[in-house]
Parts: C-alpha cells; sequence; structure tokens
C-alpha cells in the first residue's frame, strides 16, 4: 500500500515546542487539511492568529485506523491535565487508549484529571461524614491487587471492608452510632501516587452485628449494593500534601479522618 494512502497522526506545535492539537486521518494531506479552515473553531482561530507560527509534525504510517486512534488518544490524555499547555482537542478519543489512574476501571479514566486533597476531602466531610481510609496493597498472599487490570467490584468490596484492627472504635461507634466513619476509601500506592480504588457507604448501624474475624479484627459493614463510587472518589488521586500515611503494622492500615483531620489515636 502506498504511503500516501495509510494512517497518520500529526501534531500542531507552537514555536516554542508544545503541542498546540493533535489529529490523525487517512493520508498524508490530511495533516495539512486544516489550513484550509479547521472544523475546530478554536483551532482554527488560532492558525488565523499566528500564520507560519506553529510546527506540523506526522507520526507514521500506522498501519490501521485502531492504531491510529490508539495513538491519538494515549497523545492527548498524556498531555491532560498540564497548566502549561493549552491543548485545543475537544474529543479526549477512545477511553481504552487514555492514561487513566493506576487502578480505576477505563470508564473512569477522566478521574486522573480530578485530583483530590484536603480542600476536597473536607468537602465530602462536609457533606457526607466522616472517612475511613483504608490501604489495599498490591501484594498479598489472599487478595492480590494488580492496579493495571483491577479484579470485579464484589471482589474490591470484599477485600476493603477488612478485616481491620478497629476493636477499641468498634465499642465506641456501637454506644453512638453517630460517631461512626460514613464513608470507607480504599486506597494504593504511597505518597504522591496514591489512588482511590473505590469508596463506600459504611452502615453506621450495622456495628454491633460486624464480622469478628480474630482479636480486634472486624469487617466494616457497607450499606447493602451501595456504589463503590460513593462522593464521586473512586479513581481520583490523591494529592502528596493531604499526608494520607500508612504504616507496616496492622493497626497502621487504616486511617479516619473527620471535621478535625485526621484522628486515629
Amino acid at each position: 500500500m502506498a504511503i500516501s494512502h495509510q494512517y497518520f497522526v500529526y501534531v500542531y506545535r507552537d514555536l516554542g515546542g508544545n503541542p498546540i492539537y493533535f489529529g490523525q486521518g487517512f493520508g498524508t494531506a490530511r495533516p495539512a487539511d486544516h489550513l484550509g479552515g479547521s472544523h475546530n473553531p478554536e483551532l482554527d482561530e488560532w492558525l488565523r492568529q499566528n500564520p507560519g507560527r506553529y510546527r506540523l509534525q506526522i507520526m507514521g504510517p500506522l498501519g490501521s485506523k485502531p492504531m491510529a486512534d490508539a495513538v491519538e488518544t494515549a497523545l492527548i490524555s498524556a498531555c491532560r491535565p498540564a497548566s502549561n499547555l493549552t491543548l485545543m482537542n475537544v474529543h479526549p478519543g477512545s477511553g481504552a487508549y487514555s492514561f487513566r489512574s493506576y487502578g480505576a476501571p477505563e470508564t473512569l479514566a477522566h478521574r486522573i484529571a480530578e485530583p483530590c486533597g484536603a480542600v476536597e476531602i473536607e468537602q465530602v466531610v462536609r457533606q457526607t461524614g466522616p472517612v475511613m481510609f483504608v490501604l489495599m496493597h498490591q501484594k498479598e498472599h489472599r487478595f492480590r491487587f494488580d492496579p493495571a487490570n483491577p479484579p470485579p467490584d464484589d471482589l474490591i468490596r470484599q477485600r476493603m471492608q477488612g478485616s481491620w484492627q478497629i476493636g477499641k472504635y468498634r465499642t465506641r461507634w456501637i454506644d453512638d452510632p453517630t460517631t461512626s466513619p460514613k464513608l470507607l476509601v480504599a486506597v494504593t500506592g504511597v505518597g504522591g501516587s496514591q489512588i482511590i480504588v473505590a469508596a463506600a457507604a459504611i452502615n453506621q448501624a450495622g456495628w454491633p452485628t460486624a464480622t469478628k474475624e480474630s482479636g480486634n479484627l472486624f469487617v466494616v459493614p457497607l450499606v447493602p449494593d451501595s456504589s463503590l463510587d460513593a462522593a464521586g472518589l473512586r479513581g481520583r488521586p490523591i494529592r502528596g500534601e493531604f499526608g494520607l500515611k500508612f504504616g507496616r503494622a496492622r493497626y497502621e492500615h487504616f486511617r479516619l479522618f473527620g471535621s478535625n483531620g485526621f484522628t486515629t489515636d
């Protein structure tokens, strides 16, 4: 097949080398079509205001439309979010090829652009109630969580429920259910690379019958059939400044966060 009859991906850059627009199409003439008037109004206006002050580069041939889709989508998602770039693409491309939060399903690929920190979590606490963060290890002998290929939701729900070393808190929560956390948030990763795997509503009235595994280890009672995307948290990165830290000891694998900040004692 002639090179002019194959698929290409192209990029418009400003003279500083910053990408302005990614596209793909069939044939070597496609990248220059925008110069005669683009279907993208923002790019069209930018080209009119910057005649000759851009660089047009192409990649390919890529052999097939699916391959061109994959490359174009990956490039667009890799440049979002970026505070120093003004990318004019309107459509994000195919979700299957977008960079997504490590541990999030493909349907929530866009959440990688919605990090949360103290401000966002405090808002969740005000609207929903206290939060119990739990650590979901990527390597365990009983449950192996692969962030690149997350397990089914029922297994994630089962793992995030515990057991956790919360016996002394359970007594308090039985005496006064209003002091119980209302949201269980499972987190994987460390430091500035933490991702929210899932978030579900806790049944505050369920502590008296919460399953006990051994000693002070209990299973967190969740609201039956509750969503794993409570408060829209699933798949969102956690900013390092939030200061969510877990330790190696079993009792350090969960953290409580309320209106007064972290309260685990």
